[in-house]
């Protein structure tokens, strides 16, 4: 999985999330459907309560913001990224890669936790459709990950992987690497 800057959807694994809530908002699910969808495709890495402990905090921070982002933020998705935000959960990749990177992270959460408590949240009270989750569409070994690599204009090499190699084509030619 690769992390590549600082910003909330600076890493596959919360790139993912975004892609996948922008694809079944698409096909025209409601709020709670697309989020259930996602949350089938990852149950391979959750366990009785909930994500691993190390992509918890990225799933709902990038949800949190992808819902904000399209005017359909729900506040259980709110507060659990706020929550992680606060706690300052799922910093270990930018810890490891340095006090400059931590920070610079940290900074760009601490922005994103300001706009999510200013946000407004929608109700969305639609229920789940089970059979539509039972199809075995969203089945975590239904889902084909591709590798991509990519060139820093430094030179450097980002080795990532995704399920979406169209949509992350399209995200570093609207949001080039620095």
């Amino acid at each position: 999985m690769g992390t590549w800057g600082f910003g909330v959807f600076d890493d596959d694994f919360t790139l993912d999330i975004k892609d996948y809530y922008l694809l079944f908002k698409e096909e025209g699910v409601s709020v709670n459907q697309a989020v259930s969808r996602i949350k089938r495709i990852y149950s391979d890495i959750m366990n009785d309560e909930g994500l691993s402990p190390d992509l918890e905090p990225l799933f709902y921070i990038g949800l949190a913001a992808t819902q904000q982002e399209c005017n359909e933020l729900v506040e259980e998705i709110k507060n659990k990224a706020i929550e992680h935000i606060t706690l300052g959960t799922g910093l270990e990749r930018w810890r490891n890669a340095g006090l400059i990177s931590h920070l610079r992270r940290k900074s760009e959460l601490k922005k994103l936790k300001k706009q999510l408590m200013k946000s407004e949240c929608i109700t969305d009270s639609s229920i789940v459709d089970e059979v539509d989750l039972n199809s075995g569409r969203f089945d975590p070994s239904n889902q084909r990950y591709s590798v991509y690599e990519i060139t820093f204009p430094t030179g450097k090499k980002l080795i990532g992987n995704t399920v979406h190699l169209e949509r992350r084509g399209k995200h570093f030619e609207k949001y080039p690497l620095k």
